[in-house]
């Protein structure tokens, strides 16, 4: 009964008939039947859509992991040609992504079980790993279940980028930072909201991006579980480190150095959305870009940066002091009501005045002031004539 009335949905096409029929083969209720012959996918206006409803079903109703692979593979142009190497680590790539959150959702019942039948370390084409706990609520998660299943999911060492998502445990496993992962290159932290400590990345030989994102129990993120290796001060710390963004941090409140060779090739550093953090003092010698937002709490940041050259605060209420930044070129304040000068010293003659501090931006081309209400305005005569100032009128 059901049958035929789907059929008469498909209008007498063939390759919609065909596509419901596959995706509904294996399907032996009769609820089932009635839920796609009910589907108000059927009420779409061919004139409105591109995609026939039939299709669009058939879509729907793939297991999740097709899904994936679909929605993947739909990204290349028709007759796109793979090279084999390619196509082993992306397809693996999307196969492993669907396979993690499989294993969560299933990880109050077998999920370390399931974590072991991935044998990821047993991948060695596996460049790419994301995996995501998106699909649960916070409060219901196991946090020692779910540490076991990531524990279980070490992945081959050949591994190039990893990113976790929702993860519910409060420590991460050994593995995550271990040297033995030569090549791994970009790691991303994202809403991992019961972890502490970071993971122990500082010994990373390859790492270049680092991402750390709505980690809100972290207070300290200078320090791990491992911090207290004999060895941390032997060699340089994130010596390979490029770009690191931190973003999210409720409870951040203090970025103490370790060691003072840490960071030694930073060039890019963004923090946004940091409400207790209060200070940050390293050299960061190298660092080309810095953008700080919304951190109101925030009072210090280093008081040398020789090799900044894109300055952005925006936001930071409580912020009185800027760098010494010989080489800045671009500099854009905004909302920063303690400023009262360009100089690195509060207590200058002319603290609460411009005049007469150009020497310290030899460099400046372009300069954007605005709702930085105790800070007066540059007069021309003292900057130079191919700067571009932009400035708020109540300056």
């Amino acid at each position: 009964m059901f049958g035929s009335k789907i059929v008469e949905k498909c209008k007498g096409l063939p390759l919609a008939v065909k596509t419901i029929a596959g995706s509904l083969r294996d399907r032996t209720k009769d609820g089932e039947w009635k839920a796609v012959l009910k589907d108000k996918i059927w009420d779409i206006e061919e004139g409105r859509s591109v995609i026939l409803p039939s299709l669009m079903l058939s879509y729907h109703h793939l297991p999740p992991h097709l899904k994936r692979c679909f929605a993947y593979c739909a990204l290349f142009p028709k007759n796109y040609i793979f090279k084999k190497t390619e196509c082993d680590s992306s397809i693996t790539h999307v196969e492993l992504s669907s396979s993690s959150s499989a294993s969560k959702e299933i990880a109050n019942i077998n999920g370390t079980e399931e974590a072991i039948e991935a044998n990821l370390k047993n991948k060695p084409h596996l460049r790419e790993l994301w995996l995501n706990w998106s699909g649960s609520f916070p409060d219901s998660q196991d946090a020692k279940v779910e540490e076991n299943v990531l524990d279980q999911l070490q992945p081959h060492t050949n591994l190039e980028m990893l990113r976790i998502e929702g993860y519910g445990g409060t420590r991460f496993p050994s593995w995550i930072g271990h040297p033995s992962f030569s090549n791994l290159a970009a790691v991303v932290l994202h809403y991992c909201h019961k972890c502490i400590f970071l993971p122990f990345l500082r010994k990373l030989p390859s790492l270049k991006h680092l991402i750390i994102k709505s980690c809100n129990a972290m207070i300290d993120i200078s320090s791990s579980e491992l911090s207290g290796d004999d060895d941390l001060s032997v060699n340089k710390q994130f010596r390979s480190l490029e770009t690191l963004v931190i973003c999210n941090m409720t409870k951040w409140e203090e970025w103490e150095v370790v060691v003072e060779e840490e960071f030694p090739c930073l060039h890019n550093l963004t923090i946004r959305d940091c409400p207790k953090l209060k200070r940050f003092s390293h050299r960061f010698c190298g660092l080309e870009r810095l953008r700080i937002e919304n951190c109101n709490e925030l009072r210090e940041i280093p008081l040398l940066l020789p090799s900044l050259q894109d300055l952005r605060i925006r936001c930071c209420e409580k912020l009185a002091v800027l760098p010494k930044v010989p080489s800045i070129q671009n500099l854009a304040l905004h909302g920063c009501h303690q400023l009262t000068t360009l100089s690195d010293n509060p207590q200058h003659p002319s603290s609460s005045s411009l005049d007469g501090e150009a020497y310290h931006f030899s460099c400046l081309r372009d300069l954007y002031i605005s709702s930085c209400p105790n800070m007066r305005k540059l007069p021309r005569s003292t900057y130079p004539s191919f700067l571009g100032e932009t400035c708020d009128e109540r300056l």
